[in-house]
């Protein structure tokens, strides 16, 4: 191998031993669409009754290639003062962009006997937003929980002749990330001339 390839920029080295340049994927098309239906557990801070509670939920979501997603959402939260405690029940609508989903809901206050409606927003392992408990009470709060950033559908990649598709795994000098395209890059092994 000469000096020049390894200074170039799209320099790359597979771990059995090969090296070549690694460039960007000719195309990488993400198809369909993924649904996921995720139980959680989290922990929130309630601050119109001063307290933690407990939430328990199931999430189901419908990601799209566009990096969207909707779904619904039911909680159930126990309040954890004095005791476990049930309080509220909500099912909400969930949708927007994977990193950042707005939450919009219908629900009932078990505690105060009345319904509730629920604005809020999910990122990856937090969230935040309101309760307003048809009373005029509002319960404001902010959680973490095991919900993490929903995932995107599955896609096919492929690279033009002679490069091959290789994962960013097989290297043992990876890629610069300009090279990747979700963990792949297309390779040419250098020739022996």
């Amino acid at each position: 191998m000469s000096s020049a390839h390894a200074g170039s920029p799209n320099f790359c080295a597979v771990n059995k031993g090969s090296s070549g340049t690694c460039d960007t994927l000719t195309s990488s098309v993400i198809n369909g669409k993924r649904r996921t239906e995720s139980f959680f557990v989290g922990i929130n801070w309630n601050f119109g009754s001063k307290t933690p509670e407990l939430v328990l939920g199931f999430r189901s979501l419908k990601t799209k290639a566009n990096k969207k997603s909707s779904g619904a959402q039911l909680d159930l939260i126990l309040g954890l003062q004095g005791g476990l405690s049930f309080d509220r029940v909500r099912l909400a609508y969930v949708g927007g962009p994977r990193s950042g989903l707005a939450q919009l809901g219908l629900g009932y206050s078990y505690a105060q006997k009345t319904p509730l409606v629920m604005a809020g927003v999910q990122a990856p392992y937090a969230q935040a937003g309101v309760d307003y408990l048809f009373t005029g009470t509002f319960l404001p709060y902010v959680g973490v929980n095991s919900l993490g950033r929903p995932k995107l559908p599955n896609g096919t990649s492929s690279c033009t002749s002679p490069a091959v598709l290789l994962s960013v795994s097989d290297f043992g000098l990876p890629p610069q990330d300009q090279f990747t395209t979700n963990g792949q890059t297309c390779f040419t092994e250098f020739s022996n001339n």
